[in-house]
């Protein structure tokens, strides 16, 4: 526990949610591990909380009154230099997590909350790249990160093109497997990477068998597919 409060003691992490019990909740678990939290409870306060004092991460959630997490995402990930995000949400809204992370988001975690999960997402978002060896590290982590984004933005494209003619399950497959596949890698997991992959691969097949998919479609993910590393990284050591 020592270790970890010396390695984040200087760290501000930013709750952003409407709901009171999950703001204190995440406080004090990260404020236990030598973070200085900070909460708002909706868009207006965290963008005022951005601009009085930079945190180092934003953990955003996606209902909320007004301006939801969605569109507030975006504003976040123009400040320069960028903040990393991971969206915090309940299980009903994988649709709109898959968004965020077409729209940038470093990752996300479902309500309730795997707070070791949680924790290394944020530690991993965290990893410096200041130094020259973490520099050529946090470039090839870059490149990954894109390659990755690459596969997933060809799947939902894929997704949208099957339309109302494609079976609701099929498209449902498709978006959690290829969403599980990328959190897998950007932890490390190669074994759940390669098992959430095969999963993509199975339902593309079928999909393009069944004449939901396009083949023009199931052709660019397979060739984004082919540019994947194994993993975006391993994950830190807590």
């Amino acid at each position: 526990m020592a270790k970890a409060s010396e390695e984040t003691s200087s760290r501000r992490l930013l709750v952003v949610d409407d709901e009171q019990e999950i703001r204190e909740i995440l406080a004090e678990y990260f404020g236990e591990r030598g973070y200085t939290v900070q909460d708002a409870s909706n868009a207006g306060e965290a963008l005022m909380v951005l601009g009085e004092c930079r945190p180092d991460i934003v953990l955003l959630d996606i209902h909320m009154p007004g301006t939801n997490g969605i569109e507030l995402l975006p504003r976040i990930l123009a400040l320069r230099p960028p903040i990393p995000v991971i969206i915090v949400t309940a299980n009903t809204d994988v649709s709109l997590a898959q968004e965020a992370l077409k729209l940038g988001a470093c990752d996300y975690v479902t309500k309730p909350c795997d707070f070791d999960y949680l924790e290394i997402a944020v530690r991993t978002a965290l990893l410096p790249v200041d130094e020259p060896e973490t520099r050529r590290d946090g470039q090839q982590r870059f490149r990954d990160e894109e390659r990755w984004s690459e596969l997933m933005h060809a799947v939902l494209d894929a997704v949208g093109q099957m339309g109302d003619r494609g079976r609701m399950s099929m498209r449902e497959r498709l978006q959690n497997a290829v969403v599980m596949a990328v959190r897998a890698a950007r932890h490390g997991d190669g074994a759940g990477t390669e098992r959430h992959l095969r999963e993509v691969e199975l339902v593309l097949r079928v999909a393009t068998e069944l004449g939901d998919l396009p083949l023009s479609a199931t052709l660019a993910v397979e060739a984004a597919r082919a540019h994947t590393p194994k993993s975006v990284s391993d994950p830190p050591t807590p």
